[in-house]
């Protein structure tokens, strides 16, 4: 079988020329006589100056292979594919599978377009890179405070500030708990009005006795975490010219606490520690008409 082979090998290339022992051999000169139909004569002297010609083909078509591996000749796979590494040559049709290009013609199209010196990327699943920009600044802009048409982002210590909070449902079944050290009614003494100083650090009461005593205002440190509240050092803060306080206010820089106390007709200006808490006495000033209810201007 391999005579048969090789005998139609040597036939193909009776129109060729040979190189052998740097002499040119001339198949059809030296070789018709040396192959017979049944086979090759071993010793004709041209088939023996081919046979180690002959033999490294078969050993080159034998070594064949798909992979990717030096000095060895191809030969495809089951489904027509072969490795390599570098291939040089001129590409007909599309390389729809190619993963690197030094250079392209045409416009993309799909998530990437336009040209090679204009690609953009167009769109990223399915959302265009405007929206996607546009995300990117929302999110950006996202913050604790309460500012109109921003996304909400808690500080660090979990809170947010609101205008108005619409709570549709609180489960079923909503049980509020009190916080820890609550109710005070040992520290108080017929509370009347409660505020927050604006950074939320202090808690604000006046305490309107009936039993003939003056008068106090208490405050209470609040912890954030967990609600608690700490009287200050000093509460409650009684004064001489605040006789039964009733409402109180503060204003827009939590420096100043105004107390309205109708039972003398006064309005008491108290200095706040917006550190510590503690109050102390300012100015008082006479209220002829006896108003309950104060207000600080926005601005202070």
């Amino acid at each position: 079988m391999q005579n048969v082979f090789l005998r139609n090998v040597i036939l193909c290339t009776l129109t060729c020329a040979v190189m052998v022992s740097s002499q040119r051999i001339h198949a059809s000169d030296e070789l018709q006589n040396g192959v017979t139909s049944s086979g090759i004569a071993d010793n004709h002297e041209g088939v023996t100056r081919l046979r180690p010609v002959i033999q490294n083909l078969i050993n080159n078509m034998h070594a064949a292979t798909a992979s990717n591996s030096a000095n060895t000749m191809v030969k495809r796979d089951g489904s027509g594919n072969f490795a390599a590494h570098v291939i040089t040559a001129s590409l007909s049709g599309n390389a729809s599978t190619a993963t690197t290009a030094t250079n392209f013609s045409g416009s993309l199209s799909g998530d990437v377009a336009g040209g090679q010196s204009s690609t953009v990327v167009a769109t990223v699943g399915g959302q265009t890179a405007g929206d996607i920009a546009d995300a990117v600044t929302i999110v950006g802009s996202a913050t604790s405070v309460n500012t109109p048409s921003t996304i909400v982002k808690r500080d660090e210590d979990g809170n947010f500030a609101v205008g108005a909070l619409n709570i549709q449902s609180l489960g079923s079944p909503f049980r509020p708990s009190l916080v820890s050290g609550t109710p005070l009614d040992d520290t108080l003494s017929a509370p009347n009005t409660i505020l927050f100083t604006p950074d939320n650090k202090f808690l604000i009461v006046s305490n309107n006795p009936s039993d003939g005593s003056n008068g106090s205002i208490s405050v209470f440190s609040v912890n954030k975490n967990d609600g608690t509240l700490t009287p200050v050092d000093g509460s409650p803060f009684a004064f001489d010219d605040m006789l039964h306080p009733y409402d109180i206010a503060i204003s827009s820089d939590g420096r100043f606490l105004a107390v309205s106390t109708p039972f003398n007709a006064r309005i008491v200006i108290l200095n706040v520690n917006t550190t510590s808490g503690s109050l102390s006495a300012f100015s008082a000033f006479n209220n002829s008409s006896s108003r309950y209810a104060l207000a600080y201007s926005p601005n202070g």
